[in-house]
């Protein structure tokens, strides 16, 4: 109907194999491959004034691709199959002329369902990392759950609109390694901005800030498997500015 949309696909993709160029002699990768199944819907409600939408899925790989220790150096390698499945659910609602909230949940399961001979590398750093079985180890970088949430107030003055901004995200952790060694515990990070744009849409003058609760988050670990060294990459801590935009 023009509220209601209710939808199931089937599609299927892949990832292009290569060649590991850093390790000389070491063998291609093969292409990654996967079969996607989703069920959802999409609904606007309450004449409008609520979109709600919802799906479920489930993917399934074969070949997967991973990094780790090829040769020499890093590399990629097929990581046999993997799968996962999961729900996610995101609305956004107007109450009245001047709020609007917004959120989305999701829960995913992602895991290996066969990985023979992948690289377990010590907690902590160390070596030498031993071959071991992955069957049953989550992806890496895939969360079990995450949310976000916001609050917007719009509203028009004499000379423009001024727009008032709340949000919230949680992430309930991750894993950065096919082992699961090195991880990201759970973490919440607060953001806010305040902007007015002019009338005319020429001028607009923003304040921000951004991991205002000052968590220190992971974005990238890469542990050696040669040389026992981490190495760590972290989101920006608490940041905060002003901007001033003009439009020509």
């Amino acid at each position: 109907s023009d509220a209601l949309m209710f939808y199931t696909s089937f599609n299927t993709g892949f990832k292009s194999g290569g060649f590991n160029t850093a390790s000389p002699g070491a063998a291609p990768f093969d292409p990654e491959k996967v079969k996607t199944y989703e069920v959802g819907a999409k609904m606007d409600l309450f004449d409008r004034n609520m979109r709600l939408n919802v799906a479920t899925f489930y993917n399934d790989y074969k070949d997967i691709q991973v990094t780790q220790q090829v040769g020499n150096s890093r590399g990629i390698l097929n990581g046999a199959e993997a799968e996962t499945k999961g729900i996610e659910l995101d609305v956004i609602a107007l109450l009245g002329e001047s709020f609007r909230i917004s959120g989305g949940v999701m829960l995913l399961d992602a895991e290996f369902e066969a990985f023979p001979g992948c690289e377990i590398i010590p907690p902590g750093g160390g070596v030498p990392a031993t071959p071991g079985e992955c069957r049953g180890k989550d992806l890496p970088l895939a969360s079990g759950f995450n949310a976000n949430a916001a609050v917007d107030y719009i509203t028009n003055i004499a000379n423009g609109e001024i727009n008032l901004n709340v949000n919230i995200y949680y992430n309930d952790g991750f894993s950065f390694d096919v082992g699961n060694n090195y991880r990201q515990e759970s973490y919440t990070m607060v953001g806010a901005f305040a902007s007015w744009t002019s009338s005319d849409n020429s001028y607009k003058a923003s304040l921000f800030g951004r991991n205002l609760n000052d968590e220190r988050v992971t974005t990238y670990v890469s542990a050696s498997s040669t040389t026992g060294n981490i190495l760590s990459q972290y989101q920006p801590p608490r940041t905060y500015g002003m901007s001033l935009e003009y439009f020509f």
